[in-house]
């Protein structure tokens, strides 16, 4: 049985082929209006694809961690999707905040805080409601399939050392409850980084 998406496709396909939309709603047993949606659905996506490459093409230039970029703008370069998405633009539309730096973002997912335990990692995004351990991954994975510029690879390359020698992730506070990192560490990495980050095997005592 075909999904919604799938129909989706099928109805961006037959307007590709110059079929009227009437045609096509016909088809699919859907109104006009309905293939009107689908078809603009797609225009959007193309467009934010586009503003999304041009905004990490910015980034990648400016090569630099301390530069100010508007919040949503440094959201949808990393391409985020779901609750992680909502929950960093609820948490950085607090009065006050319209910009937010690479650095910022860093330190709210590896956070150069020091742990007096061996083995932990404090991450501040686990004390960000809807942050969670998935939140966790999805922002380490699309900070690393970006160009970052040299020197915003290297300082992110960096943070990526203190995870690999990590067996443990715990938000920032006295009382952040900690998880295992039981999950394989992303191995695609930051271009020139790294090429491999396997697990750490021991455990903190």
């Amino acid at each position: 049985m075909k999904t919604d998406s799938d129909r989706n496709l099928l109805i961006r396909q037959r307007a590709m082929e110059g079929v009227p939309r009437q045609a096509i709603a016909r088809e699919f047993r859907l109104s006009r209006e309905s293939i009107a949606n689908v078809l603009q659905g797609f225009k959007d996506e193309e467009e934010l694809a586009r503003r999304r490459v041009n905004l990490r093409e910015a980034i990648q230039q400016a090569d630099d961690v301390d530069r100010k970029w508007p919040v949503a703008d440094l959201i949808d370069a990393m391409a985020l999707k779901g609750k992680i998405k909502g929950a960093l633009l609820w948490f950085y539309g607090r009065p006050g905040t319209q910009e937010i730096s690479l650095r910022e973002i860093m330190d709210l997912v590896i956070s150069e805080k020091k742990d007096p335990r061996p083995g932990y990692l404090i991450t501040p995004l686990l004390n960000i409601r809807e942050g969670g351990t998935k939140g966790f991954w999805s922002l380490v994975s699309a900070l690393s399939d970006m160009d970052l510029g040299a020197r915003g690879n290297a300082e992110w390359g960096r943070r990526l050392s203190l995870l690999r020698r990590s067996t443990r992730i715990r938000g920032d506070g006295p009382y952040s409850w900690s998880k295992p990192i039981d999950v394989p560490i992303p191995s695609q990495l930051v271009r020139g980084v790294e090429s491999q980050m396997p697990l750490p095997s021991r455990k903190p005592q």
